[in-house]
């Protein structure tokens, strides 16, 4: 009890640091639970429960609940006025922990009423109408409200206020206007039909709040489904999203250390307004700077045009309007960065007073912990780590360093190459190419699958997962060098596969150069195709007929396949690590290629004896040796 009590008194310590940080002097709660427990309250209660059960009650012994309702209300009235404000309290706790008993037991409650959590199904999240939605169990409400003011009450620099619904409704004006309520905290809950309102009262009250943070706190939403329920309840209910936010009751009534994760969400609706402002303020600095780039685009005179987007591209084999794209993102970098950094007084202001509220005290900070990755950061971070295999494929984007690839065998494989080595040119040729006979390297990609291992070898691709933005790891061991005219074939068709038909056109999507390109590939895939049916007329086997046909690779197995006029190497490109990710792996394989190789000690065998002073390589023998690895 004496730990609990200290725990407790820690969670208040970082509490009150954090209101304390954030300019908060003042919490109003407004919550059913808090509203005036009538004897007409708790004969409706009573109305709701089983018979048989209630009259268990120690007090309600002598009174016949499987009778006539207005009989049995009369004698609870009796009972009612010779109880005193202890008893009466007791006795509709007692009442309110049948409610719970027997929600508990219902099958129609489902599970926004468990103790676990009190969590609606998704569908009654995103639902707009809440036809589905539950009343929460008299017990996981109290404690919601008993850890609530557990949390905030008492605090000596910040004002605890819990009220009932009609409370509020007299004292609104007094704290919706004066000089405190730009440093009030609002909680509301959801459903106040204890009180005989609606189970959306809630949003209500949302609605009114101009100054000061607000919190919408609901059984409704679990802890995972917070922020897509925020997006819907706000548009379902005509709010501005950024004037609240939504917080699972399951944050006060889970377990420890649910108090913590409770202030997380304090903080948010903190936040919420000032991150609008800056969202609003960053806009019209993208605004103006758009307009500035457009004007000074319009500005290069045609021999400028000229020279820049359509020459210059054509040196390198380039698509023309990338590089117009590349010219304006120049212009509007600068642009931006001028204003940004210029005389944006108003960013700065506002940056530094979002920075007071997200900076938390350190303490507090690392008490409160991190909660995972938002699925919405881990797609930003992808979408600047990665191109996705549909779109590169859809538009037959040209080969490039950090293609991610996968084979017919199940394996996943990476590009490294140079840059400039993988450009084709306008001819449709790379430099020193002349019969399409260079090759690249496939580096392993390990997928789906996490290592602890240490080795030099790996190196970890980071937020690889679409979903789960856990790393993949390529492995510089297991390298293959692959004719560049195999995977030449990926970015000239749009299912990204290692196919051509030598008799079929070339998309109309392809690039100018790579439209030579795959002529001059389909000239080399329709000789060997000949080539191939030659060998076949002779009824030779498989294995001597493929020999008409490029050899893909000779440590990977991308087998080549004939089907009529098409020959297919099962392989497609799914996706592209982008650069500086994709160089900075070439980077590390060029040092691991470079490694320095040491004489072989003179003691090997005492130290792989002892397990010390064995390499990768010795560790790599011993278990091709069938030995156990050191």
């Amino acid at each position: 009890m004496l730990s609990a009590r200290i725990a407790i008194d820690e969670v208040r310590l970082h509490t009150e640091s954090l209101l304390d940080s954030i300019g908060i002097t003042r919490i109003v709660v407004v919550d059913d639970e808090y509203a005036e427990v009538t004897v007409e309250n708790l004969i409706g209660l009573c109305s709701d429960l089983d018979s048989a059960s209630v009259a268990q009650l120690p007090h309600m012994k002598d009174i016949r609940f499987d009778g006539d309702r207005d009989i049995w209300a009369m004698q609870l009235r009796e009972l009612w006025q010779g109880l005193d404000e202890g008893e009466r309290s007791e006795v509709v706790m007692q009442v309110h922990r049948l409610h719970a008993v027997g929600a508990a037991d219902s099958s129609d409650i489902g599970p926004s009423n468990t103790v676990a959590g009190s969590v609606a199904a998704p569908a009654t999240v995103a639902s707009a109408t809440d036809s589905a939605l539950e009343r929460a169990s008299p017990r996981e409400d109290r404690r919601a409200a008993d850890a609530l003011e557990g949390l905030l009450s008492g605090l000596s620099k910040c004002a605890y206020v819990p009220l009932s619904l009609s409370e509020w409704r007299k004292r609104s004006s007094e704290f919706l206007e004066g000089d405190d309520a730009d440093s009030t905290l609002f909680l509301f809950d959801r459903d106040f039909r204890n009180e005989q309102q609606s189970h959306n009262e809630g949003f209500e009250l949302v609605r009114a709040i101009q100054h000061g943070y607000c919190g919408l706190i609901t059984h409704t939403v679990s802890i995972d489904e917070e922020y897509q329920a925020w997006l819907n309840l706000a548009q379902e209910h005509m709010l501005e999203k950024d004037r609240f936010v939504v917080i699972a009751k399951q944050r006060l009534t889970g377990a420890p250390p649910g108090d913590y994760s409770f202030l997380r969400m304090v903080r948010l609706a903190a936040l919420s307004r000032r991150c609008a402002a800056i969202k609003t303020a960053a806009w019209e600095i993208f605004e103006k700077s758009v307009e500035g780039a457009k004007v000074a685009m319009e500005g290069l005179s045609v021999i400028d045009f000229d020279q820049i987007v359509l020459a210059s591209p054509r040196r390198e084999g380039v698509w023309e309007p990338d590089t117009l794209f590349r010219v304006f993102a120049i212009l509007m970098r600068h642009e931006a960065r001028e204003r940004l950094y210029g005389n944006d007084a108003e960013m700065r202001s506002r940056i530094a007073e979002a920075r007071r509220v997200s900076a938390v005290p350190l303490g507090a900070e690392v008490a409160f912990g991190a909660e995972p990755p938002g699925r919405e950061a881990v797609n930003i971070q992808r979408h600047e780590m990665y191109e996705s295999g549909s779109f590169l494929n859809q538009y037959c984007l040209p080969l490039e360093l950090g293609d991610i690839f996968e084979g017919a065998n199940g394996r996943w494989y990476l590009l490294l190459a140079q840059p400039c080595d993988l450009m084709v040119r306008p001819n449709g040729r790379r430099s020193y190419d002349d019969r399409c006979g260079r090759t690249a390297t496939l580096i392993e990609l390990i997928v789906g699958e996490s290592t602890s291992d240490a080795k030099p070898r790996l190196v970890e691709v980071p937020f690889y997962d679409e979903e789960t933005g856990r790393s993949a790891f390529v492995d510089f061991a297991k390298a293959h060098q692959i004719q560049l005219s195999v995977l030449d074939l990926c970015a000239l068709n749009q299912e990204g596969e290692a196919a051509i038909d030598v008799d079929g056109p070339c998309a109309s999507v392809v690039v100018e150069p790579w439209k030579r390109r795959h002529d001059d590939l389909r000239k080399l895939y329709r000789a060997a195709l000949k080539r191939y049916e030659t060998l076949a007329a002779k009824h030779l086997p498989n294995d001597f007929k493929n020999l008409g046909l490029p050899v893909a690779c000779t440590t990977a197995r991308f087998r080549a396949m004939v089907d009529g006029t098409v020959i297919r190497y099962g392989l497609h490109r799914r996706g592209r690590l982008n650069q500086p990710r994709s160089g900075a792996l070439l980077t590390a394989f060029s040092q691991y290629q470079s490694r320095a190789a040491f004489e072989h000690d003179l003691d090997d065998h005492g130290s792989l004896a002892a397990g010390i002073g064995a390499s990768e390589g010795d560790t790599e023998l011993r278990e091709d040796a069938g030995l156990p690895a050191e």
